[in-house]
Formats: C-alpha cells, sequence, structure tokens
C-alpha cells in the first residue's frame, strides 16, 4: 500500500506537521494548501520530519481577542483542556485558530495568534 498517493488524492482529510517544535509553524491543511498540497507534500518526504495525520474538526468559541487596542470576541476553532487553579475548576486554552487567516491550530501564546488571557466567571 503507498501511502502518498491516498493522502496526496485527498487533501481535505489531512494535515501535515514536522515531529517536532510545531506550535502551528509549518503546519499545513491539506484544505488550505489545495494546489500546492503536493509540493508540501514531496518536500516533507524529501526533509525526512514530519507526519502527515487525519484531520480532526476542532470545535469553535467565541474568544476574547486584541484587535486595534480594543477587545474584540471572534469565533476561532480551540482545542481546551480541564485544570484545577487553587482547588477550583477551570480552564486552559491549549490551543487556537487565527480569525479569518486559517485553521491551523497554534499555542495561545507561543503563537501568533492574539488571543488575550482573560478570565471569566462560569454562568
Amino acid at each position: 500500500f503507498d501511502l502518498l498517493p491516498t493522502v496526496r488524492d485527498d487533501p481535505d482529510v489531512y494535515v501535515l506537521k514536522p515531529c517536532i517544535d510545531r506550535q502551528g509553524r509549518r503546519v499545513v491543511l491539506g484544505r488550505e494548501a489545495r494546489s500546492h498540497w503536493g509540493q508540501h507534500l514531496v518536500a516533507a518526504v524529501l526533509a525526512d520530519d514530519s507526519v502527515v495525520q487525519r484531520r480532526i474538526e476542532a470545535p469553535t468559541a467565541a474568544l476574547p481577542f486584541l484587535v486595534g487596542g480594543a477587545l474584540a470576541r471572534y469565533d476561532a476553532r480551540v482545542v481546551t483542556s480541564p485544570v484545577a487553579v487553587r482547588g477550583a475548576e477551570g480552564t486552559l486554552c491549549a490551543r487556537t485558530s487565527v480569525p479569518d487567516r486559517t485553521d491551523v491550530l497554534t499555542h495561545p501564546f507561543a503563537g501568533t495568534t492574539g488571543l488575550l488571557p482573560v478570565v471569566e466567571p462560569r454562568r
């Protein structure tokens, strides 16, 4: 079974990412790369430093972003993780996409999302 033609012919289903040091860098979604998807695959094979993964649709949430010095909320793809802070239950935004740019998930502080660390009470 030759995996490369399968991945090349169905870009909507796959994500290409480097094996280490991602933080959203060099991550390529097949559905966003479209006409360049095959070139990304060839480069990954030649560099021998990437993995291909089946794409999983992340849920969206309205998150606070800093836009022109003001707080704005945008729907963005997001992965969250439960945390305990001083014994209280909370949620940590582990990764998010950049609104209106890409669905590539990046770490909100190491990446370039502009996501603000806002603590809001649960309702």
